[in-house]
């Protein structure tokens, strides 16, 4: 009985096809930058109905089958899309409960889609999520409805510190933070920093934060293991604070900051 499923690089999308409609048993399917269908994960939707974790993105994959797949395969637990909109997204929020890990970077999504899925998603765990389109009212109701988070990648330019402190609140169990909005500044980070004491990984790069989140970092977050602050305000004063809270960092970035040797060495 064939339960994982890597797709192999060079397969094509009729080897894929067939192989999916002979292993109706699959659980898992991983077919990242693959050569997979619409017709084929429409398929894999009505044959394995038990489906728990599908990754199609970088894929040519569609609303059409993604939807397919949540309408049909409601213990999903783990998926990963890139080509799609906003009506699978929804339908996803609408039909799987049990999701997990939500990657849908490079997705055309907007705060409707993004709201549903915090909605219908209260296991959500990890969260991918980079679009030009999104505003604090998804994120806000990322932050009521899913108080599980524990990784969050953001890149959203209209973002404000608003949205972020209220994910710092409603997601105490946060572990990986990675953050990229032009307006966001040292009250979210700070807001982070106080509220989610689990963090281990926050990334800040080119942001408008200084000394003082970083600081706040250094003393409300000791498990801390990853740092990236380039291209920000921050000077040796708060790098030197981090080195003395977070005995447990094993990577710092502090490329294009006024940082020197003093702190590092």
């Amino acid at each position: 009985m064939q339960l994982v499923w890597r797709v192999p690089a060079a397969a094509t999308a009729e080897e894929i096809g067939s192989y999916i409609v002979d292993h109706p048993e699959l659980l898992v399917v991983c077919a990242r930058g693959s050569s997979i269908t619409d017709t084929a994960v429409r398929a894999l939707a009505h044959n394995s109905r038990k489906l728990r974790f599908l990754d199609v993105s970088y894929t040519r994959v569609t609303d059409e089958s993604i939807t397919a797949v949540a309408e049909n395969c409601p213990q999903l637990q783990h998926l990963a899309v890139t080509r799609v909109t906003d009506a699978s997204i929804t339908a996803v929020g609408h039909n799987c409960p049990e999701l997990q890990h939500f990657d849908m970077r490079g997705a055309e999504v907007t705060d409707a889609s993004l709201t549903a899925v915090a909605q219908g998603c209260p296991q959500l765990r990890r969260l991918d999520v980079s679009s030009l389109n999104l505003t604090d009212a998804s994120i806000m109701a990322v932050a009521r409805g899913c108080p599980q988070l524990q990784h969050v990648n953001v890149w959203c330019r209209d973002v404000t510190d608003t949205a972020i402190t209220a994910v710092a609140q409603g997601c105490p169990q946060l572990r990986h933070f990675a953050l990229r909005s032009a307006k966001l500044t040292d009250v979210s980070v700070t807001a982070i920093a106080q509220r989610c004491p689990q963090l281990q990984r926050i990334q800040m790069r080119r942001m408008k934060v200084t000394d003082a989140s970083v600081m706040a970092v250094a003393q409300g977050c000791p498990q801390l293991q990853h740092l990236d602050v380039g291209g920000t305000k921050v000077t040796d004063a708060s790098i030197t604070a981090v080195a003395q809270g977070c005995p447990q960092l094993q990577h710092l970035d502090v490329g294009g900051t006024k940082v020197t040797d003093a702190s590092i060495t």
